[in-house]
């Protein structure tokens, strides 16, 4: 595995991902910055088709959801020098 620092590795295994010796933490990132945006646009478009079919909607849900994807993408907070041991 890539010279990670163990609690990077810890999170990509979380999230499936098991980058080999050769692979670029910054496109990894780049991956998981994509994965997590297009996570949220899921959700907002979830909640405008709800809210077309049953008007408006609690904001409360999309909330939870969206705190719940910046737990998940959490190393997307962490700069890219930190990704490594």
């Amino acid at each position: 595995m890539a010279p990670f620092a163990p609690e990077v590795e810890e999170g990509l295994l979380e999230l499936g991902i098991r980058p080999r010796d050769d692979t670029d933490p910054a496109v990894l990132r780049e991956l998981l910055n994509a994965w997590y945006v297009f996570e949220i646009r899921q959700a907002r478009l979830a909640r405008r088709e709800a809210e077309e079919v049953f008007g408006p909607q609690p904001i409360a849900p999309y909330r939870r959801r969206i705190e719940a994807l910046r737990r998940k993408y959490w190393l997307l907070g962490l700069s890219l020098h930190r990704w490594y041991s």
